[in-house]
């Protein structure tokens, strides 16, 4: 069985809320869950937007590492 590193943080959206996620980086998943498509569709030209997989929704999104409160943490699963 193979582990993987889940990070968890919280960033303002662009509507000013703020937003928890428990999240997985793309590198970290196997080559099989990540398309080109997948990452192209989040592109954002000011590298402060990481593409990455919510753990609680199931699905790719978008963190604002530009934007974080506080600290992300890890945990391994």
């Amino acid at each position: 069985m193979s582990t993987i590193t889940q990070y968890t943080g919280t960033f303002v959206k662009r509507d000013g809320t703020r937003r928890t996620m428990n999240f997985f980086k793309t590198s970290d998943l196997p080559k099989s869950m990540i398309s080109e498509n997948t990452t192209d569709r989040y592109a954002r030209s000011n590298g402060e937007i990481q593409v990455v997989y919510d753990a609680d929704k199931k699905g790719f999104r978008t963190f604002n590492c530009g934007t974080v409160v506080g600290q992300v943490s890890t945990r391994t699963v």
